[in-house]
């Protein structure tokens, strides 16, 4: 099911029967059914995570506090005393719940851990305190006191009465941004939905009809209020801008909505954003550089590299040939490079200084003929052109050395 990016809002319905906890968008959309049994679940309380919402329900013989999932599953009991205990708010980090209880003979707040030990008496008079609200730094709790709005630090300390009107106050919700709370008066001869500062001053009238409007609850952005109202025949659930303007209905049936709180979608871990490992660059091949030729006899040097020919051939020293080995006869292959052009010739080359080379290229491995590679068993790969008077003169000259090295080798 989609989710509202201004939140949800649970509320208690009648319509399929009994008082139930349902939840939907912030825009009336997305209704969802979250507990199902024969007695009344009422008065519904978002977690600040939007992960859990605790609420009232009669399904064990009393009314007592539990807390469930905020898909309905996980349904947990808080409290276990025989006397009435309802009308939970979280503490903003969670931890903590308030809500009011008859167990000490009359109605006081309390708070306790999310799981349900740890129970704190807060208030200790001889009349009813009810209906908590938990500010959103954490140090006070707003709630109603013999028909007036009070505030009290979440230590019991520090209490501060905010509403003085003969026609009573009740049913405090702190705004999220801590400036705010809006609560129910009949001040003005109907129950209208009020707002004032969070030390009881700028008091502001945001409904004004015939029709009861009760049960303010803040928009996660503290722009907007939701709340009950049964201007349209029967309770249904209204929300508002902050000032009273814009109102929308948002639930529409025959039977009765109520008890709003407006929270957060459930938090959920972030999608992990896959990221695709980046191909790497080839790294370019690296150039053959052979190693320098070694003064040692000449079969047992390996093949010089075609730019060195010459200067190996040039500056080879005498003793490299046997004093044994007889001179080497004119091979075909030097008489074949005699008539070449002179100015490669292998005798002229042996006895000049090396002609100059043109620095050899990135060798690719394999040979290239005409521009065709072929590959090079050896893996090592020079490139080679067949058309080139300077190449066939180069190569007379390995042939020449070759024939050389024959017969210097069958002379031993």
């Amino acid at each position: 099911m989609a989710q509202s990016p201004d939140g949800r809002i649970a509320f208690q319905s009648d319509r399929d029967g009994n008082r139930e906890i349902y939840t939907m968008n912030a825009d009336g959309s997305g209704v969802t059914r979250l507990t199902n049994n024969s007695t009344p679940d009422d008065s519904p309380s978002w977690s600040p995570d939007g992960q859990r919402i605790a609420f009232t329900s009669f399904r064990d013989g009393n009314w007592e506090i539990y807390a469930m999932n905020a898909d309905g599953s996980g349904v947990a009991r808080l409290t276990n005393d025989p006397s009435v205990n309802y009308g939970s708010s979280w503490s903003p980090d969670g931890r903590r719940i308030t809500f009011a209880s008859s167990r000490d003979g009359n109605y006081e707040i309390y708070t306790m851990n999310a799981a349900g030990s740890g129970v704190t008496r807060l208030t200790n008079n001889s009349v009813h305190d009810e209906s908590p609200s938990w500010s959103p730094d954490g140090r006070r709790i707003a709630f109603t006191s013999d028909d007036e709005i009070y505030t009290i630090n979440a230590d019991s300390s520090g209490l501060t009465r905010l509403t003085n009107n003969s026609a009573g106050a009740f049913g405090a919700s702190w705004s999220p941004d801590g400036r705010r709370i809006a609560f129910t008066s009949n001040r003005d001869g109907n129950y209208e939905i009020y707002a004032m500062n969070a030390d009881g001053s700028g008091l502001t009238r945001l409904t004004n009809n015939s029709a009861g409007d009760l049960a303010p609850s803040w928009s996660l952005d503290s722009r907007r209020v939701a709340f009950r109202s049964d201007r349209d025949g029967n309770r249904q659930i209204y929300a508002m801008n902050a000032d009273g303007s814009g109102v929308t209905r948002l639930t529409n049936n025959s039977d009765n909505d109520q008890s709003p709180s407006w929270g957060p979608t459930a938090t959920e871990p972030p999608t992990p954003t896959f990221t695709p490992t980046p191909t790497p660059t080839p790294s370019p091949t690296p150039t053959f550089t052979p190693s320098p030729t070694p003064s040692s006899p000449a079969s047992s040097v390996a093949p010089a590299p075609v730019s060195e020919v010459a200067r190996a051939s040039a500056s080879a020293p005498p003793t490299a040939i046997p004093p044994t080995a007889a001179p080497a006869p004119v091979s075909a292959p030097a008489q074949a490079s005699a008539s070449a052009p002179p100015t490669v010739a292998p005798a002229q080359a042996s006895a000049s200084a090396p002609p100059t080379v043109a620095p050899t290229p990135a060798v690719t491995r394999g040979f290239f003929v005409n521009s065709v590679r072929v590959p090079d068993e050896a893996g090592l790969g020079f490139p080679i052109d067949l058309q080139n008077p300077v190449t066939l003169s180069l190569i007379g000259l390995l042939l020449t050395l070759l024939a050389t090295s024959v017969q210097l080798f069958r002379g031993r």
